[in-house]
Order: structure tokens, then sequence, then C-alpha cells
């Protein structure tokens, strides 16, 4: 069999196995028995080892970010082994191994020392990586951040206000010729109060917006590249949108009811937004319109911890209609689940899977 007919023939339940037994062989309680019980399901079946290496590299790239330093993402890892590194396992040492000579004490002691502090540094490597890749970086530099699925409002001294959403970190700077707000991440409301001698600048990793006293929203976001992004969207007032990297006077005029995208460098057309939809989120909700299952799940792994993934891809298309409340995502997830009738699998609390 190829390994495209391998693949078809993974159901969803082999697969949710599969990723149940992944679970349960890195929980820290894992022990002979259940190491043993799942070297039988590995031989019962031919499939089942392809199965776990497909459940394995989902979970390593869902926590490869661990494994990179200042958030560079590394190469998704080959599906090469059958028999899984795991807690608690037995390592198994090749013969070959066993029958090269011995070191002298003296260097075998240098190396072991080399090792250990070679493995302390990686470990803190990994520590420093997930700490950046989670937002470390940009939290020691803010004034203001939203943990996932909160929500925060701030009222400045020059009486502007910032609604900011889930998981956003924000720098404000009101200086006496200039207010300038550094959005690192995530989604943010910006209320303006009008002060001609001193504009009000958002800057932030795709581009910046001026104004001198508006309303308006920006969300951050990558597009499938890693290439920065954002889409601002104007309620009242006027901004000027201009792209990182931009040349010359490259920019944008937005008035009130248009929203623009700006993405790795570029500028979108300007088109319209649904206000309603857009104020759903800083009363809490969120508001879909035979919208795609795929993109709602996308919107709610925002604001829920741990992220839910789609394996069966016929159903990404769905159409889904609603008004949701985001302070209770796994409510959202379970009305998903009864009105489309899908079959959700929670391992963990750390992953749900949706086919």
């Amino acid at each position: 069999m190829t390994d495209t007919d391998i693949a078809d023939a993974i159901s969803d339940a082999l697969f949710e196995t599969a990723a149940i037994w992944d679970a349960r062989l890195r929980e820290p309680g894992c022990d002979d028995a259940v190491n043993a019980a799942f070297q039988d399901w590995l031989a019962s079946d031919p499939l089942h080892p392809r199965a776990y290496a497909e459940a394995q590299a989902l979970w390593d790239a869902l926590r490869e970010p661990a494994q990179s330093l200042g958030g560079t993402p590394p190469a998704r890892p080959a599906i090469a082994r059958a028999q899984p590194v795991r807690p608690a396992a037995r390592v198994v040492v090749p013969d070959a191994w066993m029958k090269m000579p011995a070191r002298p004490k003296a260097r075998r002691g240098w190396r072991r020392a080399m090792v250990q502090a070679g493995s302390l540094a990686a470990c803190l490597a990994a520590v420093i990586g997930v700490w950046g890749w989670q937002g470390g970086f940009d939290d020691l530099r803010s004034d203001y951040v939203t943990a996932t699925g909160e929500h925060r409002t701030v009222a400045l001294a020059d009486r502007s206000r910032i609604d900011l959403n889930t998981d956003t970190a924000l720098a404000i700077d009101l200086g006496d010729k200039a207010r300038t707000a550094h959005l690192y991440r995530g989604e943010a409301y910006f209320d303006v109060a009008p002060d001609p001698s001193r504009p009000f600048t958002v800057l932030t990793p795709a581009g910046a917006v001026r104004v001198l006293g508006t309303a308006f929203n920006i969300r951050l976001d990558e597009n499938d590249k890693g290439e920065d992004g954002m889409i601002v969207s104007v309620t009242r007032g006027h901004v000027a949108v201009m792209p990182t990297g931009g040349q010359g006077d490259m920019h944008a005029d937005l008035l009130p009811g248009q929203q623009l995208a700006v993405d790795g460098g570029r500028l979108g057309r300007v088109g319209s937004f649904d206000a309603l939809s857009l104020a759903a989120w800083q009363k809490g909700q969120i508001v879909f319109y035979r919208a795609a299952l795929g993109t709602v799940v996308a919107e709610l792994n925002r604001y829920r911890h741990g992220p839910i993934v789609i394996t069966n891809a016929a159903i990404r298309q769905l159409p889904v209609s609603g008004v949701f409340d985001l302070r209770r995502p796994d409510a959202v997830l379970e009305t998903l689940r009864n009105t489309l009738g899908l079959h959700v699998t929670n391992i963990a609390d750390l992953l749900v899977l949706m086919s």
C-alpha cells in the first residue's frame, strides 16, 4: 500500500484511539503496565503504528514551539518511528553501541559533565522558547495584557478608552506632542479622544494607524506564510493605515464603515464590514452567519485553552449560524456537537478532536 492508501485506511476512530494513547504515554504517571498495554495495541494491527505516528506528529506540531528559541518555528517532525519516545518507557540500546570500547574514566566524567551542561542549556532554551512563543517577550514590554479568553477595558489619562480582546498585549506612551500605542499581539478597539496637538498612532508588527480622534478596531494575525497582518475597521472618524516596509507615502484612508486588511506589507482593498459582528466581542459574544465550521473553530481557538482540531476534512465547510457566548467556549463546542451531529473527543483537557 502507498502512503496515501494507508492514510485513507486510517479511520477517524482509529486516529482518535491513537491520539488517546499518545496522551496517556505523555502523562507523568505512565508506568510499565501502560507501556505494555500500548505495545500490545501497537502490534495488534499493521495500521496501528502508522496511526500512532500520525497522532504523534499532530501532537508534536502543536507542541513544536517548545523546541525553538525566540519563537522561530522548527521544521515539521518527520514520521519515522513506530516505537515512541515517551515518559517512563524503557530505552533499548542497539547491540552495536554495546560493543564500542569504553572511554577512560576521566574523559567519561568530563563528557558526562558536558552532556549535563548541554542538557541544562537545552532545557533552559526550551523553557525560554515556550515562554517567548507564548508571548513572554511581548508581556514584558507591555503595560496591559489579557490572557486567553479575557476581556479588559483600559481608560487612559487623555480620556481615550481601549477594549482589549483575548490574548492581547499593549503598551501606551502619552507624550506632550504625540500619543503612541504599541499593539504587539491580539485585538483591540480604540476610542480615541480628540487632541489636535497630539496625534494618536498605533504601531503594530504589520503597520501603523494614525488618527486625531476616532474609533476603530485592529486585529492582528499572520497569513499562511507566517507574515504579519492586521485588519483595521473604522466605526467613527477617519484613519490613515500604513503597512510596515511600505515605500514613500504608501497608505490608505478609511472612513466610518470601511475596513482594510494589511498582509505581509501589502495593502488590501477597502471594503465594508458588519458593525454588529465587530462589536460583539466587546460584549463577550461571537456572531456567525453561514460561516464554515473550520472558520468557527479557528475563531473559537482564540478564546479557549487547548486547541480544537478538525480531523475530518469533510465537515470543515458545514455552515454555522448563531450568536455564541465567548465566556463559555466549551458550551459553544457542545452546541456545535449537538446541532451538527459531530463526534468530539476531549484528550486530557489539552486537545479536542472533532470529526
